[in-house]
């Protein structure tokens, strides 16, 4: 783990937490300062126009992959060896709240999974009204479902392969939106982002000067670059029933409920690289502890023929579906399928399936729960020798507050 990001994030945290309360003694007329825990630890000015809302959660996962079959490598050496680990996918703290009124409210959030640091998420977002918000920083494109909704309240022990290979994640930018993750009647959000991950690495390009065979290198991060690249991102859906936030499974065990989005991503390129259009088409139903979700995507990138005109074409489709039932409000047993369909397949573009069966138990809800679930996994590069069936076991233990 670097010390400096470690150093640089706490740092960060504790300028802001300073930088909001600092005046907040003497934000009411009687000077008070509220502190507690609801749904977290929180403190507040008595008058409600500072808070600060503390979170914090940790995933600790096991997971075995069988590759090409279960069982180690055979005799013969052929296939590939096994694989298995425990690991931190998901080590997040929070701060949300408000500042200098209810109308404005800000989230930061940092990772210090798999043995890195990194910003999540430091967003300020403004109620103008109920239905008109503005907001800017680095967040989730409001793109799809699955997206959206939190890693935190997954019906299995991760999202589905569709979600990373569509555009989907976080970025950084500004947008209009109506308070769409709060699940209003008709939900919309319209921004636009850089257009790049926010994953930090730090790219390093090295010079030779051939006159003396020195050498020279220059670095910077991925994640900050110099000419924007614009992702143009849209969303709207309608939710009815009451339906609620975007996660998946139905703690409610309400009436029937439904919500339909449809998320649409113009990625430009003003360089040599080929922009590209991305969009999906989602939905969720939930009834009595039955929940079943789905969504099918589309990518389609832009390609430059011999004469230098340039089209739009199709490059891949997918889709998953999956349905869980909730006993008794402490187990869930959860189906999905997941599919990929390249329009050309190959050795680093593979027609893939996913099968999965897994199963919850909820300690205390989504706070303390352990989840296992275990996958068969169908790879094809488009010829008879590149076919591969592959097993995965995953289990793991959230801890939240």
């Amino acid at each position: 783990m670097n010390i400096y990001s470690v150093k640089r994030t706490l740092t960060l945290g504790v300028a802001m937490v300073a930088a909001l309360f600092i005046s907040v003694p003497t934000a009411s007329a009687e000077g008070d300062v509220l502190a507690g825990f609801k749904k977290g630890f929180f403190l507040k000015s008595a008058d409600g126009d500072f808070k600060l809302k503390i979170g914090a959660r940790v995933q600790t996962r096991y997971q075995y992959d069988a590759i090409d079959g279960i069982g180690d490598t055979a005799d013969d050496g052929s296939g590939a060896d096994d694989k298995q680990s425990f690991s931190i996918p998901r080590a997040r703290l929070t701060l949300k709240g408000n500042a200098y009124g209810k109308d404005l409210t800000y989230k930061f959030q940092t990772d210090f999974g798999k043995g890195l640091v990194n910003l999540k998420d430091f967003f300020a977002n403004y109620k103008f009204s109920e239905s008109v918000h503005i907001r800017i920083g680095q967040w989730k494109r409001p793109f799809s479902r699955q997206q959206i909704n939190s890693s935190s309240k997954l019906s299995l022990v991760d999202r589905a392969i569709t979600d990373k290979l569509y555009g989907a994640g976080r970025d950084i930018g500004i947008a209009l939106h109506n308070n769409y993750e709060k699940s209003p009647e008709f939900e919309w959000a319209f921004g636009v982002f850089n257009g790049t991950s926010v994953k930090p690495a730090i790219k390093t390009t090295v010079s030779i000067d051939p006159a003396d065979n020195s050498a020279s290198a220059s670095s910077k991060m991925t994640n900050t670059i110099s000419r924007l690249q614009p992702a143009f991102v849209g969303r709207v859906g309608y939710n009815m029933g009451g339906i609620k936030g975007y996660s998946e499974g139905d703690h409610e065990h309400g009436d029937f409920r439904l919500a339909v989005g449809l998320g649409g991503m113009w990625l430009h390129s003003y360089d040599d690289e080929a922009s590209a259009l991305r969009a999906n088409l989602d939905f969720i139903m939930k009834v009595s502890g039955f929940s079943l979700s789905g969504a099918a995507y589309v990518a389609m990138d832009e390609t430059t023929d011999a004469a230098g005109d340039t089209s739009l074409g199709m490059t891949s489709l997918g889709l998953h579906a999956q349905a869980s039932y909730l006993l008794s409000d402490v187990y869930q047993p959860v189906l999905r399928f997941e599919w990929k369909m390249p329009e050309e397949t190959s050795a680093a573009n593979e027609d893939q399936k996913v099968a999965t069966l897994g199963f919850n138990w909820f300690i205390n809800g989504h706070k303390v729960k352990w989840q296992t679930d275990v996958s068969m996994i169908l790879s094809t590069d488009g010829t008879t020798d590149g076919e591969e069936t592959d097993m995965r076991l995953r289990s793991q233990l959230q801890f939240a507050f």
